[in-house]
């Protein structure tokens, strides 16, 4: 049963009816989903990039394969250069194919689950955690977005892990 202590605008969550063992299984099951949603959205949807994101997979080919920043032979400087140095280190690991960076991007979108589970928790309660992750598993914006290699995933990767170091290096109240 889950109870909610209000005290004014702070109302928050009390889960004491789950164990730790069921909030584990319930997160894992949680981020399962979600990491099979978006590898099924890849596998399904097939998409090959054009325009920005075409431009993003040529400069990180470019960069792993040591031609540096550059679109034709030409350097250029009209994107910023973490999401591709991002996505040329994983070309240089695996390979430069496609499929390698949208995997990589539907793990960055699942990790995103775990941190807004630890957020979730560190703010209010494992239950609102759980919830916001459950969430996001299921988020269609969040499903797609694996399939483009745009700079979103890491984003919000790079935004959640900022928020999670904020707040347990900040006294909350």
């Amino acid at each position: 049963m889950i109870q909610s202590q209000s005290s004014g605008s702070d109302a928050i969550l009390i889960d004491n009816n789950l164990s730790m063992i069921q909030i584990r299984w319930l997160l894992a099951l949680i981020i399962f989903i979600a990491f099979t949603l978006r590898i099924t959205s890849i596998s399904y949807l097939q998409l090959y990039p054009t325009s920005d994101a075409f431009e993003f997979h040529t400069l990180a080919k470019n960069l792993s394969e040591g031609n540096g920043f550059t679109l034709d032979n030409i350097p250029t400087a009209y994107r910023a250069p973490g999401y591709p140095l991002f996505l040329s280190v994983i070309y240089k690991l695996f390979g430069p194919n496609i499929l390698i960076g949208q995997i990589a991007q539907a793990g960055l979108e699942t990790i995103q689950c775990l941190l807004l589970f630890l957020l979730g928790r560190l703010l209010y309660s494992s239950l609102a955690g759980l919830i916001s992750a459950a969430f996001w598993a299921a988020f269609p914006v969040s499903v797609v977005q694996s399939n483009f290699l745009m700079p979103e995933p890491l984003f919000t990767f790079l935004t959640g892990t900022a928020l999670i170091t904020d707040v347990t290096q900040t006294e909350l109240f």
